[in-house]
């Protein structure tokens, strides 16, 4: 079943591929464990044997050591078939620690050097690859210079061929190709060995043309048990018992021996070999044929126990099988009832379970055929947000065979019906009795709903950032959960700092009651408004007006408070300050109501005083000039005849004085009057008033040709009298100055100004003035003419904008030499009393 630890026998569901083998049960392993680990030992240890010859023999080439070359014989190890020991040993080695890729590389290189010699012997000449190395100094009679032995070459051919097949052919037929090349080469080497041992150069010489070196025989002989034990630990693996290409080296060591005997009892009737030798070799191929009998008979032995026990074996695992197929069924079960998808594949990423949820979710169940590479394309699994492919290596399932566990939540599904399912993913490796991954198991969820409610809570809270008060959300241990930017900014704790803190802790919190109080009032209305006393993290204590709300969930479960806070440290401070200046204010204005009651009452009794010293002045000063005048008159009257013409106008002038003084008299008791008279408000048509005046101005000139405009409908609250003596100054103003005009024009009229509810003018075409002198226009007996020109007091523009002052108003004139004057005024009378 699919638990850590237990059984290995897995079978798979009807759609599912085939479970991976078992793995050997425990009661065997250590068997399996030893037969496996001398095999390779056996191969290790000839490859390196090899090696090490075909080395040693490429250096003495290079050194001249002869006596290497030729050991044991008159025949020297060619440099090339030194080269093939080396390659050959290399790959043996690489053979007993699993990479096969360096045996194919040198079976290439035997086959294509044995089939090259042998083509050099068929053909009868050289391809150029005897001496390519370096030049045979040294050589057997009748052998080509640096060519090795025909013989030689077979065995090389025989050697590439049994190296070759570690690649394209299947396992179970590998081991019978591998032992029956071992077994020819066997053969071959032992009647060399044997020839040279009973001196019969027809042994190990074929054709007379060539001859295998006696280094060179032994090193077959023991690469030809290096391949027999290869294929005994490839055989073993998945056969109990003997394996079948047994008899194979047996029959070819006997088929040797039997060659040797034919050729060395042809040399013994031919007086080549001695009888005595004869006799030795043949007792020691008694002892060898003897040796042969005991191993078979300890083989046989040894695979009847081997088939006892896998026959146990089988019967274990039948039981274990069917359990393990009830406990995995039972497993799916509980995997189909899963709320999430869960996924599993086998130590080779094929997919081997899906749920019904992953079915859902993948838009399919288990695609059969495909390995962990094709995963992301048969699932279409993208990078979440791109349209790359997931990465293959940094996949759950990838990541889980490789034995680290996964948990991310950056990918995502693209469904056959177009839809895009964002995952959350969970990978681990489940490890078997050996402590190898036998299967990766993923867990992933449709995050789809979870990331719309964080992109809606994200939203939220971008919103409460862009508060300028302070929020922040409280859970009901009081630490906080959400910190706002405003509250960063108002308390001087960033969001990172804030998080998980108690908040009444680290704000140190002065409450105008109990904290339970406040909560309890809170869960109850929902809210609560208060003042509170915080401690910014400077140490600076500040006011804030605080509002709290209970948070509650779906249910109504009470899950946390939130809070917002306003900091009124600098308003409370304001009010503060702003009513110490009220107090003072109002304190002022006590003092100040006084002083003015105090000055009004001066100003009055001042006023009163002025008033009955200008009409005392008026009317004191009237006798005297009435005296001049009338004294004037009567010298002219009586003494005229007796004056000269200088005289008379002496006289002439004093009378005139007298009455231009009288009339000052006049104006300066009418100002004084306008500036201290009652007003009495009352509605006032100006345009039916200016129509009045013009009207009588006219009957009094009626020589004069003049155009008057006067807009209609203007009507203003004020003092009836004291508006109409505006109109009449302003009017006869105009008249006056506009006396030298052949096309004299008045107009009256209103516009509009900032600030008042109604702005008069009254404009004329007549003299004007100098705008520099503008500021004088107003102020009493003033004149910008000449008396004899424009004759007059000065006193008419002053009264104009006294009355206008007393109306709330203001004047203001513009004009320019020989261009006429505009003079504006302002009335705002209605608060006025």
């Amino acid at each position: 079943m699919l638990l850590q630890g237990a059984d290995k026998v897995r079978p798979a569901p009807v759609d599912a591929p085939a479970a991976p083998p078992p793995a050997a049960p425990d009661a065997a392993a250590g068997i399996a464990s030893r037969g496996e680990w001398v095999p390779d030992a056996i191969t290790t240890a000839g490859g390196l044997l090899c090696a090490a010859v075909g080395l040693t023999v490429m250096a003495a080439w290079f050194v001249r050591a002869t006596a290497i070359l030729l050991f044991g014989s008159k025949n020297p190890m060619s440099f090339n078939t030194a080269l093939a020991f080396v390659v050959t040993g290399v790959a043996l080695v690489a053979l007993a620690r699993r990479r096969p890729r360096a045996a194919l590389a040198a079976g290439v290189f035997d086959v294509v050097l044995g089939a090259v010699i042998l083509a050099e012997y068929v053909l009868g000449r050289g391809l150029g690859i005897d001496q390519v190395f370096v030049k045979a100094y040294v050589s057997g009679p009748h052998v080509v210079p640096g060519r090795p032995a025909s013989n030689t070459a077979v065995c090389l051919v025989l050697t590439g061929t049994a190296l070759l097949v570690w690649g394209p052919w299947r396992a179970r037929r590998r081991p019978t190709v591998v032992a029956a090349a071992g077994s020819a080469i066997g053969a071959i080497a032992v009647i060399a060995t044997f020839g040279y041992a009973t001196g019969n150069p027809a042994t190990y010489g074929w054709w007379h043309v060539s001859a295998m070196a006696l280094l060179t025989a032994v090193t077959m002989l023991v690469l030809a048990v290096s391949l027999l034990s290869a294929a005994w630990r490839d055989s073993r693996a998945g056969h109990a018992g003997l394996p079948r290409w047994l008899p194979m080296p047996a029959g070819a060591v006997a088929l040797g021996l039997a060659v040797w005997l034919a050729l060395t009892g042809r040399a013994v009737a031919a007086r080549h070999i001695s009888p005595g030798t004869f006799t030795g070799a043949t007792t020691a191929i008694g002892l060898v044929m003897a040796g042969l009998v005991a191993l078979v008979v300890w083989l046989t032995q040894h695979a009847e126990g081997r088939r006892r026990a896998a026959v146990a074996e089988a019967a274990r695992r039948s039981t274990a099988e069917l359990v393990a197929r009830e406990s995995e069924h039972r497993l799916f079960q509980f995997l189909e009832a899963m709320p999430f998808a869960v996924f599993i594949t086998s130590q080779d990423g094929r997919p081997y379970f899906a749920n019904g949820e992953a079915e859902r979710v993948l838009g399919r169940g288990v695609a059969p055929g495909i390995g962990a590479g094709e995963l992301a394309e048969t699932y279409r699994v993208f990078l979440a947000g791109t349209a790359q492919p997931y990465p293959t290596e940094m996949m759950a399932t990838a990541r889980s065979i490789r034995g680290l566990p996964s948990h991310f939540d950056d990918m995502e599904i693209h469904r056959p019906d177009g839809s895009v399912i964002p995952l959350e993913v969970w990978g681990s490796p489940v490890y078997g009795a050996d402590g190898e991954v036998d299967y990766a198991i993923n867990a992933f969820a449709d995050i789809s709903k979870r990331q719309a409610r964080e992109k809606m809570i994200a939203g939220q809270a971008a919103l409460l950032d862009l508060a300028y008060d302070a929020i922040f959300v409280r859970d009901l241990d009081g630490r906080i959960t959400y910190w706002n930017a405003a509250a960063e900014d108002a308390y001087g704790f960033t969001r990172a700092e804030a998080a998980g803190q108690i908040a009444h802790d680290m704000l140190g919190t002065q409450f105008p009651e109990p904290l339970a109080s406040i909560e309890a009032i809170t869960s109850q209305r929902g809210r609560w408004e208060g003042e509170l006393t915080h401690r910014r993290a400077d140490g600076q204590s500040i006011l804030v007006e605080s509002r709290w709300a209970a948070q509650r969930s779906i249910g109504g479960s009470l899950l946390g408070f939130l809070e917002i806070n306003r900091d009124i440290t600098a308003r409370k401070d304001a009010e503060r300050e702003a009513l110490r200046r009220a107090e003072e204010i109002q304190a002022l204005n006590a003092t100040l109501e006084r002083r003015v009651q105090q000055r009004t009452v001066y100003l009055e009794r001042a006023n009163k005083h002025l008033a009955a010293f200008t009409y005392a002045a008026a009317h004191d000063l009237r006798t005297p000039l009435r005296a001049l005048s009338g004294f004037a008159e009567a010298l002219i009257e009586d003494y005229g005849d007796r004056l000269d013409e200088k005289g008379r106008g002496y006289a002439g002038r004093i009378q005139a004085a007298s009455a231009h003084m009288a009339t000052v008299l006049d104006d300066l008791l009418h100002l004084s009057q306008v500036s201290t008279a009652e007003m009495n408000l009352q509605y006032v048509d100006l345009s039916s008033e200016v129509t009045a005046i013009c009207g009588r101005l006219r009957a009094r000139d009626p020589d004069r040709r003049i155009r008057i405009t006067v807009e209609d409908g203007v009507r203003v609250t004020a003092d009836r009298p004291l508006i109409r003596t505006v109109l009449e100054n302003l009017l006869e103003n105009a008249w006056k100055f506009t006396a030298g005009r052949e096309h004299a024009t008045i107009e009256f009229g209103t516009i509009p100004v900032d600030n008042a509810p109604l702005c008069c003018y009254v404009r004329d075409n007549g003299a004007g003035f100098d705008p520099a002198y503008a500021g004088k226009l107003f102020q009493p007996f003033q004149r910008l003419h000449a008396a004899s020109e424009y004759p007059g007091t000065g006193t008419g523009l002053a009264i104009v904008q006294r009355i206008v002052d007393r109306h709330g108003g203001r004047t203001w004139a513009e004009g320019a030499v020989g261009r006429g004057a505009t003079i504006y005024f302002t009335l705002d009378a209605k608060d006025i009393p």
